[in-house]
């Protein structure tokens, strides 16, 4: 169950003098912007000062409270080396300390790369429609080399032991609804359906965890960065080309199943190019039946988020933020979904 923590520094707070010690070198900020987004960190677009030059990047921490399975700034900075050893364009991640915002956590500096993450704009824009016509195939090519990282990688996230990543993901899902002060009786009946059906033990590689629209930059000359590792652990790839189908990632443009811009068989066909390998559309069906009932369950988690936070006392941080509340409506639209793919597979 997530915790909650006392109320965030502001952004006023960056340290030019931890950052200094960091690179070696003398750091002035001259501006500090918060960005969007965020549940699992906090991200501040800073203007700065170094060596005589200025640089724009994105400071990265970690926030008071998280969501669970989330990993903190430290694993996160080793995840993105990794991502880039193997070619995925993701932004170069500098300067990992502690103090970065006067509290306690980790954070780093993340290059600051163009364009828009935001998922209606991504989808809407007239200006990026040469760029979504390419979408399906520069993600499946990323998504390959994200999933070239074995699990042979030493990387300080979550493995998969002894046990295969269907039954790990079950394991995961089964604890935040257990946790959960909201059950659904139809995620109870989506859970039995996915334990009756798991998928058979595949290869292990790093998963990104949350890959779809709104966890990437899109500018007019097309895709820029892939961001947001939080979730990041190993399993199965499939668990990723599951994930990007899920009905909430679509923005609206239900009729383009992969993310609002693409259909399943071209994005999957694309995928399959650049593994070098073909994909098993029953598994990715079952991921992507998992992905709506993780995001059912992850959005009760994020009302009772908002509740703890409302409690009075030491229970309580005393400040709900109330996208919290409007976040665990979702959670029947996603259940609801989950049990319309179970029917239609049937």
């Amino acid at each position: 169950m997530s915790s909650v923590g006392v109320e965030p520094a502001p952004v006023t707070s960056v340290s030019a003098s931890v950052l200094s010690e960091l690179s070696g070198e003398a750091i002035e900020i001259r501006s500090v912007t918060a960005l969007a987004g965020g549940a699992c960190q906090d991200n501040l677009k800073l203007v700065l000062t170094r060596g005589g030059q200025e640089e724009t990047w994105v400071l990265r921490h970690d926030a008071p409270s998280s969501l669970a399975g989330s990993i903190d700034r430290a694993a996160e900075f080793a995840v993105v080396a990794a991502a880039r050893a193997a070619g995925v364009l993701t932004p170069e991640a500098r300067f990992l300390g502690q103090g970065l915002l006067g509290r306690p956590g980790f954070g780093y500096l993340s290059a600051f790369a163009a364009g828009t993450a935001i998922g209606r704009q991504v989808l809407e824009r007239p200006e990026l429609a040469a760029a979504r016509s390419g979408l399906a195939t520069a993600l499946a090519i990323e998504l390959a080399r994200i999933h070239s990282v074995s699990d042979e990688v030493a990387l300080p996230i979550s493995g998969l032991g002894k046990e295969d990543a269907a039954t790990v993901a079950l394991g995961r899902l089964e604890g935040l609804l257990r946790a959960s002060t909201t059950p659904l009786l139809a995620l109870e009946l989506v859970f039995q359906w996915l334990v009756g059906n798991a998928p058979a033990a595949a290869p292990r590689v790093l998963v990104h965890g949350d890959f779809r629209t709104g966890n990437f930059l899109v500018a007019p000359s097309g895709l820029t960065a892939i961001l947001d590792w939080e979730f990041a652990h190993f399993g199965a790839a499939e668990e990723d080309l599951g994930w990007i189908a899920v009905r909430d990632w679509r923005f609206g443009h239900l009729d383009r199943p992969i993310g609002g811009f693409a259909t399943r068989e071209d994005f999957y066909s694309a995928y399959e190019s650049a593994a070098g390998r073909e994909v098993d559309r029953r598994t990715i069906h079952w991921w992507e039946v998992y992905g709506n009932a993780r995001w059912a369950a992850g959005c009760l988690d994020q009302a009772d988020r908002y509740r703890a936070a409302a409690l009075p006392g030491p229970r309580g941080a005393g400040k709900a933020d109330f996208e919290f509340l409007a976040i665990g409506r979702r959670a029947s639209e996603m259940a609801f979904e989950a049990m319309r793919l179970i029917e239609a597979a049937t």
